[in-house]
């Protein structure tokens, strides 16, 4: 994101009380943020979805279905959603940051995992799954 768009989003989330920390990755359409939330007093992570590079499509009926979805999710195996903000050329989505990050910059950093963990984040996978498909939902 170009320093001039960091700092828009920068004054939009600050006046919502979350203050940026830093960029966690970025994809076609989407920045992913880790940002201070100031009345809580904890780390999030803010999806930044830039409306003009999404598809009409997405915008119109797969992210306001998704967000929806993520709403009536609770389980301790499934990342939080905690709001969403919507303006003119922005969607801001916080959501609970994963405290180890992503499993698969885990496996790249540190190779492959041992059989004692891999079968914990199986479990764990599964328990979160087994919950989604419980509330009639899949995943994609």
């Amino acid at each position: 994101m170009a320093n001039s768009q960091a700092t828009m989003v920068s004054t939009v989330l600050e006046k919502h009380g979350y203050q940026l920390i830093r960029q966690l990755g970025k994809g076609a359409y989407a920045t992913v943020w880790e940002a201070y939330f100031k009345t809580w007093q904890t780390t999030v992570a803010i999806k930044v979805l830039q409306k003009e590079k999404a598809e009409g499509r997405f915008l119109t009926k797969f992210l306001p279905r998704e967000i929806q979805v993520w709403k009536s999710l609770k389980h301790p195996n499934i990342i939080n959603f905690y709001q969403s903000i919507e303006t003119t050329n922005r969607v801001y989505i916080m959501l609970e940051l994963a405290p180890g990050g992503e499993v698969l910059d885990t496996i790249r950093l540190n190779g492959a995992c041992d059989e004692e963990m891999s079968g914990k984040w199986f479990e764990q996978l599964c328990q979160g799954m087994a919950y989604i498909h419980s509330k009639g939902m899949v995943h994609r």
